[in-house]
C-alpha cells in the first residue's frame, strides 16, 4: 500500500532553441512510431483501438488541437515522453537519447494550434466512447 519515490528525473534545459530541432523531431516521431497512435499529422490516428489500464476505450490525444495532459511546458512534455503515462497506453521512450527527446518535444510543441480545445477528463471519456467513435472502431471506417 506504500509507494517509494524512485530516482529524480533530470530534465534538460529548454531555454535555448535550435532551428533544426523540429526537423529532427519530425524524423524521430516516425522512427519511434508516434504516428501509429497520434497520426502522421498529430491529429490522432482514427484507426487506433486503445484501452486504458481499466479496460475502457480511449483514443490518442490530438496533439494539434487538444491540451497536453499534464501541461504544455517543455519539461512536462519531456517527462511524459520519457516515462510514459501510467494508466494509459502511452509507452515510455526510455531508450532515446536526451537530445532525441528534446527534439521530439520541440516537434510536439510545433504541432499545437492556439487556442487548444479545453475538455475535461469526463468530456474526453464521453468522446472516446461516443457512438460515432465506437461505430468507427467496430467497422474500421468513418461515417
Amino acid at each position: 500500500a506504500r509507494t517509494h519515490p524512485g530516482p529524480t528525473l533530470s530534465v534538460p534545459d529548454f531555454t535555448s532553441r535550435d532551428g533544426e530541432s523540429v526537423t529532427r523531431g519530425r524524423t524521430l516521431y516516425g522512427k519511434h512510431g508516434c504516428q501509429y497512435c497520434h497520426g502522421d499529422d498529430g491529429r490522432g490516428a482514427r484507426d487506433s483501438i486503445l484501452f486504458n489500464d481499466e479496460g475502457d476505450v480511449t483514443r490518442p490525444r490530438d496533439l494539434t488541437g487538444e491540451p497536453f495532459r499534464g501541461g504544455s511546458e517543455p519539461a512536462s512534455i519531456y517527462r511524459r515522453i520519457r516515462l510514459g503515462m501510467p494508466g494509459t497506453p502511452h509507452p515510455a521512450c526510455a531508450g532515446a537519447s536526451e537530445q532525441d527527446l528534446v527534439d521530439l518535444v520541440r516537434y510536439c510543441e510545433s504541432l499545437g494550434n492556439v487556442p487548444k480545445r479545453q475538455l475535461t477528463s469526463f468530456q474526453q471519456s464521453l468522446y472516446a466512447t461516443s457512438a460515432d467513435y465506437l461505430r468507427f472502431l467496430e467497422r474500421g471506417e468513418a461515417e
